[in-house]
């Protein structure tokens, strides 16, 4: 597949990728690769599994001028932009993407399988953001997962015959997220949000949920700028998420 050339560091083992851009503010790199992460996370300090050399774990930085009140909209353009490469590389091996979706607030689904993750970590000067890291673990090879993991699942599982290039896919999403993210940015907002809501799991359609000790069944309205996910439950009550405030059952 054609792509841009692109400068990236890699390591064989480090903590975490996104811990080497806070702690190496003035790399001439925008992207750094890792075979291993010592202390990978994901979104609230959740731990991030994978084998040495098995899956696509690396981070990228950018410089968009964000108001901290829309600080989800990049979450939704790097996510539009990881559905598209991912859905690029899909077709190309002739592959069903319908069932590929990205799960608020931050997990990329195959079916109701978890094929991987995004963090987002933004810095903040006042009352915007100004820089982004971004973050991503896609699980490729990996084919033994912990039995606490609910519901892992990587594309060597899914499509065992195809032999996946997980710097090739590291580069397509590369790639397909600074897209995006260069056009983060009025009136894109609304084209960004249109897509999104396109590729967003369960929504508009009846899920169980969990929240306050409750489980009932509602349909996805919305998510807003602020992250918040907008539920509309049998009752015809209408409530505000935060993350981590309510579970997919």
């Amino acid at each position: 597949m054609e792509l841009e050339t692109f400068d990236f560091i890699e390591f064989e083992e480090i903590d975490s990728t996104n811990l080497y851009f806070k702690n190496n503010q003035n790399t001439p790199y925008d992207i750094v690769i890792a075979q291993f992460q010592s202390n990978g996370r994901g979104q609230a300090d959740n731990k991030w599994y994978s084998s040495k050399s098995k899956n696509a774990l690396f981070s990228m930085r950018f410089q968009q001028k964000i108001p901290v009140s829309h600080y989800f909209e990049i979450n939704k353009a790097v996510s539009v932009g990881v559905y598209n490469a991912l859905s690029k590389i899909l077709k190309t091996q002739n592959i069903d993407t319908q069932p590929l979706k990205i799960k608020w607030p931050n997990d990329i689904y195959y079916y109701n399988k978890k094929l991987g993750g995004i963090l987002i970590e933004n810095a903040l000067i006042g009352e915007f953001i100004e820089k982004e890291i971004v973050g991503i673990g896609l699980n490729i090879l990996e084919t033994d997962f912990p039995n606490a993991l609910p519901n892992p699942t990587s594309l060597k599982l899914i499509f065992p015959d195809i032999d996946w290039n997980i710097l090739e896919i590291i580069k397509l999403i590369f790639e397909h997220i600074k897209r995006e993210m260069q056009t983060l940015k009025p009136p894109f907002y609304s084209i960004q949000k249109e897509l999104y809501t396109l590729i967003l799991y369960q929504y508009g359609v009846i899920q169980r949920f969990q929240f306050n000790n409750e489980i009932a069944n509602g349909i996805i309205q919305d998510v807003l700028q602020n992250g918040q996910l907008i539920v509309k439950f049998e009752d015809g009550e209408t409530k505000a998420f935060n993350q981590k405030e309510i579970v997919f059952l």
